[in-house]
């Protein structure tokens, strides 16, 4: 068929009687002959000529008597062809028939032979960013046989930046969710994929170099979710970008499906059904692969109803027999990783994994004058810091002066370890239960201890006061600012002074004579001077790394911290249904190294003798002590020695002792460390959880641990028990040591007694009653939002508290979880929804409805990855592969949050005899359904629609108005609908509805399958639409409407 000024741009065109070869248009390549060339109308110039462009991405110019319309058969291994004037909307129209009929469609997507080198010569400059999947990802990812080699990268990882950009990467990220737009809604009717979004742009390369490092096992968290990915993957997409090619395989899953091979040449594209096949290449030399899954929406959960199953625990109860116990009845904190409250504390430590270090900011000093982090030995010899990271906490400028009467002239002098430690300290008196007025007009013999190494204020302050620069008045200015007249003094031993000061505030609270009412005890480290990081640097004592590598084989020396940590102790008898005590001091000691190595050398026989009387105040065995969160700096030879003390004290176990260390986190925040490390073991008892240590990849080799069950932890860990006892160690460099052990039952998480009721106590901002201007926002919604337990809802607040945002704009979520060993709820899969897990809105009120979703959501799953194929794992967790709408689960919830996935048999109708359909066509009486005898449980109706051009039905069960079966929404058009019923009060407007025009007729099929319920289907067919697809190899003309050629990343 000759080509003429009439043929619309778009056609397939084959290039023939060319009378000498031709020069691509804009590459700088030798003329080629390109007779018998297939190639795409761009432009039709008419008499002017024609500008195409060939299959190999090459754009001419050549006459139109050289062009012929491309034969239907010549499309040699591709249905349809993506080119820069292909009609999308008319390419995606083809799509669905073909995945209808075979399950698969080829595309030859056209690329500029100039925008294909420069992706792959992109890849090549990326390829160190290239890493290889864990192996057992890799059958999901990467299909079957032997992908060994092959690394793969996600486009939205690599720090491409314009690189990615120009090369046309980003342009074929674009590409793929073009796809993603045409096909959202038009699978829907003929194959019932509700399609909502599609994963990152994976970079395949095969059959390059292996990847450097060997995968690592995957977490169980990154097991359920890819488990959760392959469950809602639908389609998936290929395109192969060479430069050499290979042969794909596509294998059925079915029998009813043949095998498909084909050739993997340049710029094929292949989409294909997920649930009908799976894939397998095999290159022929080094190749790019795009690859991409689009995904369904997640379903849905429902939940249904609960049973209660009560436990009876063996309560741990505390050997301690005095009978006046130290209460800790509040905590505060300012740490690193925003860890401004102690409830965000824990978070960050046992949930998000935080590093709290930041480059050292310009605000406190010139870093670039004063640190010379490019050679150790340089800054050492100048006197200069070669460490410029630090665990850093914002804000130590601003403070509120009126609140504790400060005079503004006073405040410009005042030191900030005064400021940051008198807020921190009143929000602790205030999670205690105090009211400032009421202390102010009634005062309190409240004595306060302040547990402090030091300041560098008074070398930066340019206005110094008397009151303003010395530490010494830290305590002194709080009891003076809240009018309390207890002790008032703060302990200076170095990297033990705040569990010193703990302490010393429990010998005093103590004392019979002058008994005080309770105690404040905080630590403070600030870093506002260069001089102390010069100073500590000339000793070599900081990290070159900036770091706390505690435990680990590089560790070479402590990274410095700053923060603020306080704590109230009282006294009375500790009551876990005590709305007010987080927990109790069970013991604590002090002693001194005496004559050792050095002054500053570690004692390993110190440590041993300090945990021993400690255990021995508590009344307790080596064996009680749950958890031991270590002083833990991060030098070569300081941890294994406090290792080697505590294995001594600590050997005769069956069960490990948790090993973990806060400094990992936070760094170490020197007089202010034992404090931070304080609040921390008592949110462990609070949660009966232990958290993780950082940076800890390979074991210090100067540690002895072989034999002794210890647990350096690298995940955090739930605790068997209900109460736990957990110290902590602090050690000062000049030989005095301090261990302090706290005592608690779990009073949080749904494996304690009692969800401890925190009412009135902050979430996120602090409580009415601390009445200062606090300085912190809230960013924890955005920060860590996916953390199971979000600084938002930590705290965990009783049943009879149910608020949101309460009038002081204090978020609050009620959950009340009791002491169950065993919950057992049903869950319902529902049609596709927006969030994945549990629909909130559509729970019923029930005590425990929103803590066991709560656990549920979060609880990871056990899964055992036995084999390559992961549809083989065995999981305790969400069935995420056999889930299928209107399915039911039953949960088992059991003790230590552990949950069971089981599915309910369906509850299936009694024995049906037939089915019949009553609508508008026959005025609601039924009639009945012919049952195929070539398929059980198919049926079968015909009818014709009436003058309106519009008829509705519902069908029934043996005839019986009380068992109708109906659409999941009213005048439902889809013929792919969810089935409800059978019930008896579904109106008429709950029925399926037919349009068309007058005297159209119709076959109405409804296949209910022997005892599967949920796989119920009604659908209809026009009659005069029932034949066979026409082939489609060929694709009709397309209209003239050009594709965004950005789309392609071909440039115009």
């Amino acid at each position: 068929m000759a080509v003429d000024a009439g043929t619309p741009v778009g056609a397939l065109l084959v290039l023939e009687g060319l009378e000498e070869p031709l020069r691509p248009l804009g590459e700088d390549v030798e003329p080629m002959d390109f007779n018998g060339a297939q190639a795409q109308l761009v432009e039709n110039g008419g008499e002017l000529g024609l500008l195409v462009v060939t299959f190999t991405g090459y754009f001419l110019q050549v006459p139109a008597s050289a062009c012929r319309w491309l034969p239907s058969d010549a499309l040699e291994g591709y249905d349809l062809v993506l080119g820069p004037s292909s009609d999308p909307e008319g390419l995606a129209e083809q799509m669905p028939s073909l995945l209808l009929e075979r399950g698969f469609v080829t595309t030859h997507v056209i690329l500029p032979a100039r925008g294909r080198a420069g992706i792959l010569s992109a890849v090549k400059q990326l390829e160190d960013c290239f890493y290889r999947l864990p192996i057992e990802f890799e059958l999901g990812y990467l299909g079957r046989g032997p992908a060994r080699s092959d690394k793969v990268a996600m486009l939205e990882g690599l720090e491409a930046g314009s690189l990615a950009e120009s090369s046309g990467l980003l342009a074929q990220e674009r590409s793929v969710s073009e796809h993603l737009r045409l096909l959202k809604h038009r699978l829907q009717e003929p194959l019932g994929i509700q399609l909502s979004s599609r994963t990152n742009l994976l970079l395949r390369l095969s059959g390059a170099a292996p990847a450097a490092e060997a995968p690592r096992a995957p977490a169980p968290r990154e097991a359920e979710a890819f488990l959760a990915l392959m469950g809602r993957r639908r389609l998936c997409l290929l395109r192969f970008l060479g430069p050499s090619t290979g042969k794909i395989r596509l294998i059925p899953r079915e029998a009813d499906y043949p095998e498909v091979s084909m050739v993997a040449c340049l710029d094929l594209q292949v989409l294909f059904l997920t649930q009908l096949y799976d894939f397998q290449f095999e290159p022929d030399g080094e190749c790019l692969v795009l690859q991409s899954f689009l995904l369904e929406e997640p379903l849905q959960m429902v939940f249904q109803k609960a049973e209660m199953q009560p436990a009876r625990r063996a309560a741990r109860r505390s050997r301690r027999a005095s009978q006046s116990q130290v209460l800790v009845k509040g905590m505060s904190s300012r740490d690193p990783c925003e860890a401004d409250l102690h409830e965000k504390l824990w978070t960050a430590l046992r949930h998000g994994g935080c590093d709290g270090f930041l480059e050292i900011p310009k605000t406190r000093f010139d870093v670039d004058q004063y640190i010379d982090y490019e050679d150790q030995q340089r800054a050492m010899a100048s006197f200069k810091s070669y460490c410029r990271h630090q665990g850093h906490i914002e804000g130590i400028e601003i403070f509120d002066a009126a609140f504790f009467n400060i005079p503004d002239q006073e405040v410009r002098g005042m030191d900030p370890e005064q400021r940051i430690f008198m807020e921190t300290g009143w929000l602790a008196m205030s999670d205690a239960g105090y009211e400032r007025e009421k202390v102010r007009i009634e005062s309190a013999h409240i004595g306060v201890f302040v547990g402090i190494s030091g300041s560098d204020w008074r070398d930066v302050c340019k206005a110094p006061s008397a009151n303003g620069v010395p530490e010494t008045f830290i305590a002194n200015r709080f009891s003076y600012a809240i009018n309390l007249k207890g002790p008032s003094f703060i302990v200076n031993t170095a990297c033990s002074a705040s569990l010193v000061a703990l302490h010393s505030a429990k010998t005093h609270l103590l004392m019979p004579q002058d008994p005080l009412d309770a105690c404040l005890i905080a630590g403070i480290s600030l870093n506002v001077s260069p001089g102390t990081w010069a100073g500590n640097c000339a000793g070599a004592m900081l990290s070159f790394r900036g770091r706390c590598f505690s435990f680990n084989n590089t560790a070479d020396g402590y990274g410095r911290g700053e923060g603020c940590a306080a704590a109230v102790l009282g006294r009375g008898e500790y009551d876990q249904d005590d709305d007010t005590t987080c927990g109790t001091l069970a013991a604590s000691h002090s002693n001194s190294d005496g004559r050792s190595a050095s002054l500053t050398a570690p004692n390993g026989p110190a440590q041993q003798r300090l945990l021993r009387a400690a255990l021995s105040e508590a009344r307790l065995q080596p064996t009680d002590l749950d958890i031991y969160e270590a002083h833990g700096t991060g030098t070569s030879l300081g941890d294994p020695i406090e290792v080697s003390a505590v294995r001594k004290v600590l050997t005769q176990r069956e069960t490990p002792v948790m090993i973990s260390c806060s400094k990992t986190n936070l760094g170490h925040l020197e007089g202010g460390a034992g404090m931070s490390a304080f609040c921390k073991c008592v949110l462990a008892c609070m949660h009966a959880e232990v958290a993780p240590n950082q940076h800890l990849r390979v074991q210090n080799p100067n540690m002895d641990t072989e034999g002794w069950p210890a647990l350096l932890l690298q995940e955090g860990q739930a605790l068997k028990g209900e109460a736990s006892y957990v110290g902590v160690s602090g050690f000062g460099y000049g030989g005095t040591n301090s261990h302090a052990m706290a005592f608690g039952k779990n009073v949080v998480t749904s494996r304690g007694g009692r969800a401890k009721n925190s009412a009135g106590h902050p979430d996120c901002f602090p409580p009415a009653s601390a009445g200062f201007q606090y300085n912190d926002s809230c960013t924890s919604a955005v920060a860590y939002k996916d953390i199971p337990e979000c600084y938002m809802s930590c705290r965990v607040h009783g049943i009879d508290d149910i608020k949101f945002f309460n009038q002081h704009g204090q978020f609050s979520r009620a959950c009340s979880e009791g002491d169950l060993q065993r919950l057992l709820f049903l869950a319902s899969t529902v049609e596709t929804g927006k969030v994945q897990g549990f629909d909130d809105t559509k729970t019923p009120s029930h005590p425990q409805a929103d803590a066991l979703i709560r656990q549920v959501r979060s609880a990871p799953p056990e899964i055992a990855m036995v084999g390559d194929n992961f549809e083989d794992w065995q999981s305790n967790g969400v069935p995420h592969l056999s889930m299928k709408p209107g399915q039911s689960f039953q949960v088992d919830v059991m003790e230590g949050g552990r949950t069971f996935w089981s599915a309910v048999p369906s509850s299936k109708p009694r024995s049906v005899k037939g089915l019949s359909i009553q609508g508008s066509f026959n005025g609601w009486t039924a009639e009945s359904l012919v049952a195929r005898e070539t398929r059980v449980g198919l049926y079968e109706f015909e009818l014709s629609l009436g003058a309106s051009g519009s008829e509705s039905f519902q069908v029934l069960v043996d005839g019986l108005t009380s068992q109708v079966l109906h659409p999941a929404e009213p005048h439902c058009t889809s013929r792919v609908a969810p089935v409800r019923g059978p019930r008896h009060d579904a109106g008429r407007e709950l029925a399926w509805v037919i349009q068309g025009a007058q005297r159209d007729r119709f076959l109405i099929e409804v296949f209910l399958p022997p005892g599967e319920v949920q796989s119920m289907s009604v659908t209809w067919f026009k009659l005069r639409d029932i034949a066979p697809l026409p082939s489609l190899q060929t694709p009709p003309a397309p209209a003239p409407q050009p594709m965004v050629l950005d789309e392609l990343g071909i440039e115009e």
